[in-house]
């Protein structure tokens, strides 16, 4: 009886300890490194810690915010991280939660960039050959960091009123594969034909870094193509622009540099 007894009480503890263990939507990034706060010395009575910035490794799974399309993660409840004080060294812990990758996850990155004329196409390719038989994608997410260059020249009547709006419009192929890649923020700006009877404009926008995961249409497409062409997705750009007051106008150059990480994981 005594035995029973206590093989019921391990198997409630068991059961216990996988009812607490949290998770967090999660997705995959590639290797990388990147500047963080690291522990220095440990605060003790009443005096606060200290940390400084070194360079580590990154990558692999991490917790998102916008669950999406994204996977299922175990949360790290050992590992602490640390954030300064002001301007530092002074140091306090922070609960931000640590994704751990799930067992058997792997994945394939590749980087794709362009900087070029707009209207431009740009297709992005992690080869078939990358992976290993057999295998399904089960995410698929970008990293994408663009900027804009243009310069615009417009005629017309000395003094008359003019105004102009422009932004680069872009778009994802196929079509429902990812949430829209917003375009470029709009730049605007009006004023009035100088004696000449021509005016310059020349700007640049940065537009916000963006992280994209896949919807599952994305994830059937790659797996669809997989056996044949790897992963595959096309990213194009084009002129939107709206203008008053021009008797003629042209835009150029209009640059457009967009730089992509594809991560595909797979099981």
């Amino acid at each position: 009886m005594l035995s029973k007894m206590r093989v019921g009480v391990l198997a409630v503890m068991a059961l216990a300890a996988v009812a607490a263990a949290q998770t967090c939507p999660c997705s995959f990034a590639p290797t990388g490194s990147e500047p963080r706060v690291v522990l220095n010395t440990l605060g003790t009575g009443g005096n606060p810690s200290t940390c400084s910035v070194r360079t580590l490794p990154t990558g692999g799974c991490f917790c998102v915010v916008d669950e999406g399309n994204a996977g299922e993660c175990e949360i790290n409840s050992e590992a602490v991280q640390y954030e300064f004080i002001g301007g530092g060294p002074q140091c306090v812990a922070v609960s931000n939660p640590i994704a751990v990758c799930p067992a058997g996850v792997e994945a394939r990155t590749t980087r794709c960039e362009i900087d070029t004329n707009v209207a431009w196409t740009l297709d992005c390719v992690i080869p078939a050959s990358e992976f290993p038989d057999d295998v399904t994608i089960t995410d698929i997410q970008l990293r994408i960091s663009q900027t804009d260059n243009f310069t615009f020249t417009g005629t017309g009547p000395v003094n008359n009123a003019v105004s102009l709006s422009y932004q680069t419009i872009n778009q994802i192929l196929p079509i429902n594969a990812f949430p829209d890649w917003e375009d470029t923020p709009i730049k605007s700006t009006s004023g009035n034909i100088p004696a000449s009877g021509t005016i310059t404009y020349s700007a640049g926008s940065t537009a916000p870094f963006r992280t994209l995961n896949a919807l599952p249409a994305g994830i059937a497409f790659a797996n669809s193509n997989l056996g044949s062409l790897g992963v595959v997705f096309r990213f194009t750009t084009q002129l939107g622009q709206q203008s008053s007051g021009f008797t003629e106008t042209e835009f150029f150059p209009i640059f457009s540099r967009v730089v992509v990480d594809m991560t595909a994981s797979f099981e």
